[in-house]
């Protein structure tokens, strides 16, 4: 049985395949025109039970493409994973009562796949110039095939001439120790896959886990069953058994090290496959599955709360792997960590939501809790916001119908005159008004009243909605961040140019500057097609902000010297 949000669901969807943009159906006045009485009836209803969200939010979450949060997902889980050992245990999401720690369940069996892929690369590589030895091999033989051993040959020989030759021959032996790790590489990733799928895990696998793991064990099933040389398989079950850190593997591995030191193995993707067999051990996904929940996506401020993890992570990853300036990852309080970095041999750091308190150092006003904020001599030279949505123009308000309503008897002395000051008014309305007044003018009247009694209640309960609603806007707040922090610059990151371009009031890219303060809007997207484009921009201008800023501060100590 649909609960109400899915029925809710269904008919948003349904207003959107009607012609209704997303900017009309985000607005709060949407769902009480008169002609949407259904959708407030069930925004209501849900919202009693299975709805926490605001309208505008909820809106927004539910028509979020999924390959988008699929794609925001995945690349975080990326970072995660190559800064594994930058972040000391688990990076945590606060949501109301509930912590959830990154890598999630979820996030575990995205990195999975991620580390398949490596793996599956290197098999592929390796397949292309596979190592093997050439061991000389001798035996006694009537018939010469292979490089004679004449001194050994008359030695053994008891005729004048001989009738057994000492041949000598070199044969490709695969069985060597690199090769048998790789194809035990396979044999644990399918092990620990079919484990995960077998076991009654507390929170039971979804659909998208459970693809991820069979597409990965189909994968390997075709490389061993093709896998073209049988002693190699042979050796490999002899390891099947073995625990991941057994002495018989552990003397694997050093053997397989020790080759690859001395030479003794020319393709250097073997190099790559020991670095990620020893990745893959650490990791010990079967182990860590088992007790893991899975931070479900559910609603948009989850989207937003994987969005700030994904951009403090980028930032990290193009200081590290980009600029290649010294910096580490620390944490700050509990659950949120900071990045401290050089710019020119001068440490800077940047925050993940650090809390400035009234009092304190920083903040002579309010409490402020910028998304991010960096600091350099204990000064705070910048500030980022990270703004997951969209603003919207709202096109109807409740408080137009209203006024449309009280003045419903001017349409029938001038129709036209009606239609051009109240456009927001239903024709269905007016038709019956006009058709009442033709025949009985005092019922027309109580039509009228009555309408109106109807969007005055609608246009309080707009308003009280509102106030709920009503959040300053993102310019507001990094401005008042600006203020009360006493910083000069501020970044507005956003995923997106705009939604739906002709409705979005939000630019994109472009700097503002007030009473010495400058404003300026980046862009950061998580669509598969933009990422890459984007990511590389915008972490070029918070570099280029930041170093300024130092250059800034430093300039105005000077002056003051």
């Amino acid at each position: 049985m649909k609960t109400h949000r899915e029925y809710l669901i269904q008919q948003l969807h349904l207003r959107k395949e009607q012609g209704f943009t997303l900017g009309q159906i985000s607005a709060s006045s949407f769902r009480y025109q008169p002609d949407q009485k259904e959708i407030l009836d069930l925004w209501e209803k849900a919202h009693l039970h299975d709805i926490s969200e605001k309208w505008a939010p909820f809106v927004r979450f539910i028509f979020l493409n999924e390959d988008e949060k699929r794609s925001l997902s995945s690349r975080t889980a990326r970072l995660l994973l190559d800064n594994r050992n930058s972040i000391k245990g688990f990076y945590e999401i606060t949501r109301e009562s509930t912590t959830f720690d990154l890598p999630d369940r979820l996030s575990d069996f995205l990195r999975l796949r991620i580390i398949s892929n490596e793996y599956f690369e290197i098999y592929r590589k390796i397949m292309r110039r596979i190592n093997f030895e050439y061991p000389p091999k001798e035996y006694s033989s009537k018939k010469i095939s292979g490089k004679i051993n004449w001194h050994k040959t008359i030695q053994k020989s008891k005729t004048f001439f001989p009738l057994d030759f000492q041949i000598k021959t070199w044969q490709r032996q695969f069985d060597t120790p690199e090769n048998t790790l790789l194809l035990l590489a396979a044999h644990w990733l399918k092990s620990d896959c079919t484990k995960i799928l077998r076991n009654n895990l507390q929170d039971p696998l979804q659909s998208d886990e459970r693809e991820i793991l069979l597409n990965i064990v189909d994968t390997i099933n075709q490389i061993i069953s093709r896998f073209p040389f049988k002693d190699v398989q042979n050796s490999m079950r002899k390891f099947t058994h073995e625990k991941k850190n057994s002495e018989k593997i552990n003397d694997l591995f050093y053997h397989v090290k020790k080759r690859i030191s001395n030479n003794s193995i020319k393709n250097p993707q073997y190099g790559h496959l020991y670095s990620w067999v020893s990745k893959y051990v650490e990791l010990d996904f079967e182990g860590n599955v088992q007790h893991k929940r899975k931070f479900i996506i559910k609603n948009i401020e989850d989207v937003d709360a994987l969005y700030e993890v994904f951009i403090f992570l980028e930032f990290f990853n193009y200081l590290k792997n980009v600029r290649k300036t010294k910096c580490v990852l620390q944490k700050h309080g509990r659950t949120k960590y900071k990045i401290i970095f050089e710019i020119n041999g001068k440490q800077v750091e940047f925050f993940h939501g650090k809390e400035y308190s009234v009092g304190s150092k920083n903040a002579w006003a309010l409490d402020a809790t910028p998304d991010y904020s960096v600091e350099y001599k204990s000064q705070i030279i910048a500030v980022f916001d990270a703004k997951n949505y969209q603003k919207y123009a709202s096109e109807k308000n409740p408080a137009k119908i209203l006024d449309s309503m009280i003045h419903l008897n001017k349409a029938h002395r001038n129709l036209e005159s009606f239609n051009s000051k109240y456009p927001e008014t239903p024709k269905d309305i007016v038709e019956e008004y006009l058709k009442l007044v033709q025949d009985n003018e005092e019922k027309a009247e109580e039509f009228r009243q009555e309408k109106e009694e109807q969007a005055r209640k609608e246009n309080r309960k707009f308003k009280e909605d509102s106030k709920k609603d009503n959040k300053r806007g993102p310019k507001e707040q990094i401005l008042s961040y600006l203020a009360n922090l006493d910083v000069k610059y501020g970044g507005l990151i956003f995923p997106r140019y705009d939604v739906e371009r002709k409705e979005s009031t939000t630019l994109q890219h472009e700097t503002t500057n007030i009473n010495n303060l400058v404003l300026e809007t980046l862009r950061l997207d998580y669509h598969p097609k933009e990422m890459i484009r984007t990511r590389q921009d915008t972490m070029e201008s918070m570099w280029n902000v930041i170093q300024q800023r130092v250059k800034e501060v430093d300039n105005s100590q000077d002056i003051k010297k």
